[in-house]
C-alpha cells in the first residue's frame, strides 16, 4: 500500500515541476528590455524620440514584445510609428517592425488566461488539504514531519494566493519588485517540492497508523526496553 501512495506522489510531483517549468517564462522583463534596445539600437533606432511601453509575453508562442511609440511633433497627428521588438523567450533572438498606428494609447495587456488561475487555486487548495493533515489523529509522523507538513502547506497557501492576486491585478507590483517577486515565487516552489521529496523518500509522507489502544504520543516513544510479561 506504502509503495503504490509513494508511486502516485512521484507522478504528482513530476507533473507538478512539469507545470512549473512550462507556466514561467524563462526570461524576465528586465532582460527583454534590454534585449529590445540593443536590437532596436542595432538597425540604427534612436530610442530617444521613442517612448516605451512594458514588455509583455505570450505563454503560447513563447514570446516577449516591447512596443516603442514615436514621439509625434504635432500633437493632433493622425498616425503615429510603432517600433515593436519581439524577442524569443526560448531563443533569445530578436526581430523588429516598423508600423504606423494612431495615437492612442497602447493597448493592454492580454487577457489573463483561466488555466493560469485553475493551477494557482490548486496550489492554494493543496496547501489548505496539507494543513489540515497536520491534525489528522489516525497516523502521526515525526516531528521535524509536522513541521515540514506545516511550512509545505504556508507555502503552497502563500504562492497560490499570491498569484491568483497577481493573475487578477488585484495587486500590483512596480516593474522592478515584480521580477524580483517573480523570481522568489519560483524559488518557494522549488523548496516545496524539495519538502516532498525529502518526506517521501523518508516514509513520513503517509505516516505511521496509530493502533486503537495508544495514542499520538505513545506512537512516537521508543519501545526499547520493554518487555513482555
Amino acid at each position: 500500500m506504502r509503495s503504490r501512495a509513494h508511486f502516485y506522489v512521484v507522478i504528482i510531483l513530476v507533473l507538478y515541476a512539469h507545470a512549473v517549468s512550462a507556466d514561467e517564462p524563462r526570461l524576465t522583463a528586465a532582460d527583454v528590455r534590454r534585449a529590445a534596445e540593443a536590437a532596436a539600437r542595432e538597425q540604427g533606432y534612436d530610442l530617444e524620440v521613442y517612448t516605451r511601453g512594458e514588455p509583455w509575453f505570450d505563454p503560447v508562442s513563447k514570446i516577449w514584445g516591447v512596443d516603442y511609440r514615436l514621439k509625434s511633433p504635432h500633437p493632433g497627428a493622425d498616425r503615429r510609428g510603432v517600433l515593436s521588438v519581439s524577442v524569443s523567450d526560448t531563443t533569445g533572438f530578436t526581430s523588429t517592425t516598423f508600423w504606423l498606428a494612431s495615437p492612442t494609447p497602447a493597448p493592454p495587456a492580454s487577457t489573463p488566461s483561466n488555466y493560469k488561475a485553475v493551477f494557482y487555486m490548486i496550489y492554494s487548495l493543496c496547501g489548505a488539504v496539507l494543513a489540515l493533515t497536520t491534525f489528522e489523529r489516525k497516523r502521526t509522523r515525526s516531528p521535524w514531519a509536522q513541521l515540514t507538513f506545516m511550512l509545505a502547506a504556508f507555502l503552497l497557501l502563500l504562492v497560490g494566493t499570491s498569484e491568483l492576486l497577481r493573475h487578477y491585478r488585484i495587486w500590483t507590483l512596480s516593474p522592478q519588485m515584480e521580477d524580483g517577486f517573480s523570481h522568489t515565487l519560483i524559488v518557494l516552489r522549488g523548496v516545496v517540492l524539495g519538502f516532498f521529496l525529502a518526506l517521501a523518500f523518508s516514509g513520513e509522507l503517509t505516516g505511521r497508523k496509530i493502533a486503537s489502544d495508544e495514542g499520538p504520543n505513545q506512537a512516537l516513544q521508543p519501545t526499547a526496553g520493554h518487555s513482555d510479561v
